[in-house]
């Protein structure tokens, strides 16, 4: 009985050693990279939604000798480092287009190092350029004239951050589609959209806000 009680025993420290490293182990997977890494608090976005600087290299390539996924990273580390408080900056990814290799993205933590790196990006090589964001289109109908369009016909002041703020989502354009002489109360416009989920939201959900009333969303086809 005695023997039995020590086997006992025994089993039980095992058993209780066991759940304290995976208590460790766990917590040690979910603490994440030390606060002093740049990305420790990155949030999980979807591939459409990482904000990212696009350099075309193709005429560097042909004139600046060649240039690569590689070389753009190190051009745009070095001068990021020249940055005050970036001393030891990294980029978060750099990748090739699967299309057209002279085409380079840029991975960014968020928009505000987004307007670094792309500020670092355009000074890296006089044969390369800084393509501009890619936006995603959304047609919006039955949408009331005065919301989008002043009496002079010109774009509303405000306009684009008041569907921003009601929508929630970022504006970056808006398009009137009909000719702006011709005086119809309602119409349709066309937003641009800084990310594709939103995009697909709006879609999704039928509705855009404009002020009190609603429009309804479908994809814009070109």
């Amino acid at each position: 009985a005695e023997l039995k009680a020590r086997v006992n025993d025994l089993a039980a420290a095992a058993s209780l050693g066991a759940r304290s490293w995976a208590a460790v182990a766990g917590a040690s997977a979910t603490s994440g990279t030390p606060p002093s890494q740049p990305h420790a608090s990155r949030p999980n976005l979807a591939p459409g939604d990482v904000p990212n600087v696009t350099v075309d290299i193709s005429r560097a390539d042909r004139e600046h000798g060649r240039m690569s996924a590689g070389t753009v990273r190190a051009a745009v580390e070095k001068e990021m480092r020249t940055m005050e408080s970036h001393g030891n900056w990294r980029c978060r990814a750099v990748t090739a287009d699967h299309a057209t290799q002279s085409r380079i993205r840029i991975a960014c933590r968020d928009k505000d190092k987004h307007k670094l790196v792309k500020k670092a990006a355009e000074k890296i090589s006089a044969g390369s350029r800084v393509l501009r964001n890619k936006l995603f289109l959304v047609k919006v109908n039955n949408i009331k004239r005065t919301a989008v369009l002043n009496k002079k016909d010109k774009s509303r002041a405000g306009a684009i951050e008041a569907f921003s703020r009601e929508n929630r989502i970022i504006v970056a354009k808006i398009v009137w589609l009909s000719k702006r002489d011709v005086l119809k109360a309602y119409r349709s416009i066309v937003v641009y959209i800084t990310k594709k989920s939103n995009a697909r939201r709006l879609v999704a959900e039928g509705y855009f806000h404009t002020s009190r009333e609603s429009g309804t969303t479908s994809a814009f086809k070109h």
